[in-house]
Formats: structure tokens, C-alpha cells, sequence
């Protein structure tokens, strides 16, 4: 079994994979300053009750955004599992990245960016709603273009939410129409379309400018709020950057 391991601002997910299957699936807060007897007081348990038996765990590989979490974790994975990590970043692989020299794409991009190219074979433009609203473009032949980072949808709302008086959190929904009626549904209407019609607008703009017609993906913690709203979108794939670590850890096996 392969554990692979996306550490993210907000969250960190976890997921299992036996015989290129994803079997289980875990997602526990972000806390930098917790150490790898602390990950294993957290993870251990998991894995207990969904009747794992970690031993069998055979590899595992880390992606990670979190510079203060990564060593712990890959601590964690060698005392505990008795593993030497992989670290996604350090992976080769064969994808053309076409970006200014000097820029390091992130894990998790490039993670997100060759699931999208091996699954659908296609040209792709994936959207992955987390801590930062990220949107990349990959094209058929395995060239990675750019793409666009944007504040979160709940980044933003919590910003808002700090940077006012007498605004207050709210748990946001998909309201039910666009003009509201009081403040809480006022504030979820307005992030709500604002995302909507942004991406959309993006998505249209992308298109235009590269001439290019695209599959579009969407993934990310967020994404099910909203996915089903935006006419661009085509795929919902709530396991995009596990499936993309799986397959960088085959390629690191098999190189």
C-alpha cells in the first residue's frame, strides 16, 4: 500500500492507494509546530480505526507547501511506518514545465498537473480551491503553461470577515438567490457569485487568448460548493493531487 501525504495551509490530506486504488482517505487540520510523535498521536489512530494495518504500508510520498511540516512528517513516516519518504518536489518526471526560469512549481501544481494529463489526455485547465485558489493549464503533449493563483474562496471571506466591525462569520452555503435579504445570506450570495462568475470569466478568457479548447477540472477542499454552478467546468475530480502523487511515486519507482 502507498500512503501519500498532501500537506496544505489549511489542511493536510492523507490518502491510501493499493494497486493504484485509493482505499482511504483522511483530512485533519494544518498545525505547524506539531512533531512527529505528535503526527503519529493524530495519524495512528486513523488508521486504527478504519482497520489498517499500517505495517503493510509499503511507500509513501509527500507533497507539502508547508516548509515546518514537511521534516516532521517525513520523520513520522521513518519512525513510524518504518519508510524513507519521497518528497514529491524531488521527483522526475516527464513534463515539460514552460515557465520563467528561476520559478519552482510547487508539489502540489505539479501533482495536480500530471493526474489532469494522465487521466483525461487531453489539453486542461485544472482549478484546485484551497487555501489559495490555484488554476493551472497543461496541454495535451505534456507542457505545463501557468496558470493564475488567487485568494481562496474561504481566504477571502475570512479576511473580510477580520478586516470589518460588524461583519461575523457565517458558514458559507450556496444561497438561494442573489439579492439577500439579511446579512448572513448578503455575505454568502456575494462570495458565492463572485467566484462563480470570476472563474467563469477566467475560464472564457484562457480559452480566448490561447485559442485552444480545454477540458476543465476542479478539485480542492472548497470546490463542492461551487463546482456544480459554473457552466465551464467539466469534470469534479475531489481527488486530484492524491491521484497526481500516486503516479509521481510510480514514476520515482520506475525510473
Amino acid at each position: 500500500m502507498l500512503l501519500t501525504v498532501d500537506i496544505g495551509n489549511t489542511n493536510i490530506v492523507l490518502g491510501l492507494f493499493e494497486n493504484d486504488k485509493l482505499i482511504h482517505k483522511w483530512r485533519i487540520a494544518t498545525q505547524k509546530q506539531l512533531t512527529e510523535d505528535e503526527y503519529a498521536n493524530k495519524l495512528l489512530p486513523l488508521f486504527n480505526y478504519a482497520e489498517i494495518d499500517y505495517t503493510k504500508i509499503n511507500g509513501a510520498i509527500i507533497s507539502s507547501v508547508v516548509n515546518k511540516i514537511t521534516k516532521p512528517m517525513a520523520i513520522f513516516v521513518e519512525k513510524y511506518l518504518k519508510l524513507s519518504s519521497i518528497i514529491a518536489s524531488e521527483v522526475e518526471h516527464d513534463i515539460n514545465i514552460n515557465i520563467d526560469a528561476g520559478t519552482k512549481l510547487g508539489s502540489d501544481i505539479l501533482a495536480n498537473a500530471i493526474a489532469s494529463n494522465r487521466m483525461y489526455n487531453e489539453n486542461c485547465i485544472f482549478i484546485d480551491f484551497g487555501t489559495a485558489l490555484v488554476i493551472g493549464i497543461i496541454k495535451k503533449e505534456k507542457e505545463f503553461i501557468g496558470g493564475l493563483i488567487l485568494p481562496g474562496l474561504q481566504t477571502s471571506f475570512n479576511s473580510l470577515i477580520k478586516s470589518t466591525d460588524r461583519l461575523f462569520y457565517t458558514h458559507l452555503l450556496k444561497p438561494d438567490n442573489i439579492v439577500g435579504k439579511n446579512t448572513e445570506d448578503c455575505l454568502r450570495s456575494g462570495m458565492f457569485y463572485l467566484y462563480k462568475e470570476s472563474i467563469n470569466g477566467i475560464i472564457n478568457k484562457i480559452k480566448e487568448e490561447l485559442d485552444i479548447d480545454f477540458k476543465v477540472i476542479v478539485t480542492g477542499g472548497n470546490a463542492i460548493l461551487i463546482q456544480g454552478e459554473i457552466k465551464n467546468i467539466d469534470v469534479f475530480e475531489p481527488n486530484l493531487t492524491l491521484e497526481g502523487l500516486n503516479i509521481l511515486y510510480k514514476m520515482h519507482k520506475n525510473k
